[in-house]
């Protein structure tokens, strides 16, 4: 998944987090050091499970992420 930016890049840049903190991306945009926990946490959030998507929303999602349909199906698995 080395080639898929998750956006990571931006939130470190947003947080300025090499600044306050000790952490750092690589550059295949993994947390260093490793044992560093990230993460946004919501206290009234309502989570729900996301099911099957069809073909026509699969084709639809690869479209807008900018990825092939290969690459996708390694991304959302569980989801096909």
């Amino acid at each position: 998944f080395s080639s898929i930016n998750y956006g990571t890049d931006k939130v470190f840049d947003l947080l300025a987090a090499e600044v306050t903190t000790a952490m750092k991306l690589t550059e295949n945009h993994m947390i260093d050091p490793g044992e560093a926990l990230c993460g946004l946490f919501f206290a009234d959030a309502d989570y729900f499970a996301v099911g099957p998507v069809d073909k026509e929303q699969f084709a639809d999602y690869a479209r807008r992420r900018g990825l092939e349909p290969d690459e996708l199906r390694k991304v959302i698995p569980d989801n096909l």
